[in-house]
C-alpha cells in the first residue's frame, strides 16, 4: 500500500474515478482504427490523462452503493477521445527516437 494515499489509517487507493473505464473502453475501440498513432506507453498514458482532464470526475469508492450519474453520453467521451488521439499523434511528448520532448517529470 503506497502510504501517500492513506489518511488517519484509512486507504484511499480504491476510490476511483468512473471516467477512467469509460475512457478506456473508448481508447480499446478507437486505438486500433487510428494509423499513424505511435501506441507507446508515453503516448497512452497521454490520451488517457488528457481525456480524463476535460472530463467531468465521478469519484466513487469501489465496491459501495452510488446512484450512477453519466456526465457525457458515449458518443461525447467517442468524439473526446478521438480529438485527444489525434493531438498525441500529430504532437507526440517524444522525439522519432522515443526520447521525451517533454520537461515535465514523468513518476
Amino acid at each position: 500500500m503506497d502510504q501517500r494515499y492513506e489518511v488517519n489509517g484509512v486507504p484511499l487507493e480504491r476510490v476511483r474515478n468512473r471516467q477512467e473505464l469509460r475512457v478506456i473502453d473508448h481508447m480499446r475501440v478507437i486505438l486500433p482504427q487510428v494509423s499513424g498513432f505511435c501506441g507507446c506507453e508515453l503516448c497512452i498514458e497521454d490520451v488517457y490523462a488528457a481525456s480524463l482532464s476535460q472530463l467531468p470526475p465521478q469519484y466513487i469508492p469501489l465496491g459501495s452503493f452510488a446512484p450512477r450519474k453519466d456526465h457525457g453520453l458515449d458518443a461525447d467521451i467517442d468524439t473526446l477521445v478521438r480529438q485527444v488521439i489525434d493531438k498525441v499523434r500529430t504532437r507526440p511528448n517524444h522525439d522519432t527516437a522515443g526520447a521525451p520532448t517533454s520537461t515535465v517529470a514523468r513518476p
